[in-house]
């Protein structure tokens, strides 16, 4: 069933020549850092040791449609995607994104967007840097022009523990190595729908067993 197990067949039809090749587990993969690069970016081997990726596989944070029952969802379409600074540095370890519809409608549609990187700090850095070109809408910030994405009260306390912002119905958020967009378009989708879903996307990265330890 498409819309509930996500298998090495539906991914690859999805998007069968995708430049950087597949991971041994079936998921597109970007060109990730060599080791060398990476010591020579970080200072140290045990630097690179402490920024081991909390999350390596991208089932372990995936929605299915029994997440997204409660809205009805269907899937309409999923691929990889490349990380939201590329061609720059950093690079994630994998990109992938899932169009849903919901309640059965073409107009009410919501995209997320999962980014796996090499450590949190890359993941709060993409954050950082690919806010201004998720969206052409601005905001003035004290005094000058900055992203529409911004931080808001309704998302730090939804998504406690993670460092977020809001657009409109849009929320973008960093848990430890991952990088997420939920993402709705035209104001069709209510703000509390995008932010549930978010929100269930974050208790997913944090029943990580490795987030016990921490």
């Amino acid at each position: 069933d498409i819309d509930t197990k996500i298998n090495k067949k539906r991914r690859r039809s999805f998007l069968p020549t995708f430049p950087y090749g597949w991971s041994e587990d079936g998921w597109p993969r970007e060109r990730a850092h060599r080791v060398s690069e990476r010591k020579k970016d970080r200072g140290s081997t045990a630097k690179i040791l402490m920024s081991t990726p909390h999350i390596t596989e991208l089932e372990q944070i995936l929605l299915t449609a029994d997440d997204l029952a409660p809205f009805n969802a269907h899937l309409s379409t999923a691929m990889a995607i490349y990380s939201p600074t590329a061609p720059r540095k950093p690079f994630c370890t994998l990109g992938w994104r899932e169009r849903w519809w919901l309640h059965n409608s073409a107009s009410q549609q919501v995209m997320i967007n999962y980014w796996l990187f090499e450590s949190s700090e890359e993941a709060q850095t993409a954050a950082d840097q690919s806010r201004p070109w998720l969206s052409t809408k601005t905001v003035w910030v004290q005094g000058r022009r900055e992203s529409i994405y911004q931080p808001s009260e309704e998302a730090t306390e939804r998504l406690k523990g993670a460092n977020a912002w809001q657009a409109d119905h849009n929320f973008l958020f960093v848990k430890d190595n991952v990088l997420v967009l939920v993402a709705e378009f035209g104001k069709q989708v209510p703000q509390e729908t995008t932010l549930a879903i978010a929100t269930k996307i974050l208790e997913r990265i944090e029943a990580n067993p490795e987030n016990e330890t921490k």
